[in-house]
């Protein structure tokens, strides 16, 4: 998605990630560190951890892709398209 918005509509230097991303990142971190420590001491774990972690870190994966897609489309309606991307009337 950067690269389209920085081709067609501004060049972005430095995007600030949003909670709900650092949130998720941290789950996905988190759902990793389970996934191995299932993998080394299977009995070490509740037996629905890693079915209700994988499901938060899909929720938070989706609301973050929703949130950047939201936030970064009505950047772009305000920017506009470049104008080497215009087509010119023929």
């Amino acid at each position: 998605g950067g690269l389209i918005y920085n081709h067609w509509f501004e060049r972005i230097e430095l995007v600030q990630p949003s909670r709900i991303s650092k949130i998720n990142t941290a789950l996905q971190i988190g759902l990793a560190l389970l996934a191995v420590i299932g993998a080394a001491w299977p009995a070490s774990l509740p037996d629905n951890l890693m079915f209700f972690a994988t499901r938060l870190v899909l929720a938070t994966t989706v609301i973050t892709f929703i949130d950047y897609a939201w936030v970064w489309s009505r950047r772009a309606q305000q920017v506009g398209i470049k104008k080497q991307h215009m087509k010119s009337p023929k």
